[in-house]
């Protein structure tokens, strides 16, 4: 039997997992290892774990910016693009490898 799952819920249960206690580091790493068994419905999967890292890094330094932007900057960052154009560059600031330029 096979198993599926979609980018919107690895982003879900990865944000779940890394915004949680101490122990989210090693419940991330098993999460990880459940992904390698199942396939991903979304030629994007690469990106949710990506976005689920910003989303929570944002969410510790007290700037929690919204889940879309959060799949923006992943995908900018695993495409290797570092300059963005945006209204919103305060969601944007403070994203290592991210350089938002108003407009």
């Amino acid at each position: 039997m096979e198993f599926y799952t979609t980018d919107i819920s690895i982003f879900e249960t990865a944000d779940g997992i890394l915004s949680g206690d101490k122990r989210s580091g090693k419940r991330f790493d098993s999460f990880i290892s459940f992904l390698d068994r199942i396939r991903i419905l979304s030629p994007i999967g690469q990106y949710s774990l990506e976005a689920a890292r910003i989303k929570a890094s944002t969410y510790r330094k007290g700037r929690p910016i919204d889940d879309n932007d959060c799949f923006i900057a992943a995908l900018m960052k695993k495409s290797g693009i570092n300059t963005i154009v945006t209204r919103n560059v305060r969601h944007f600031t403070g994203i290592p490898g991210i350089k938002p330029i108003s407009y």
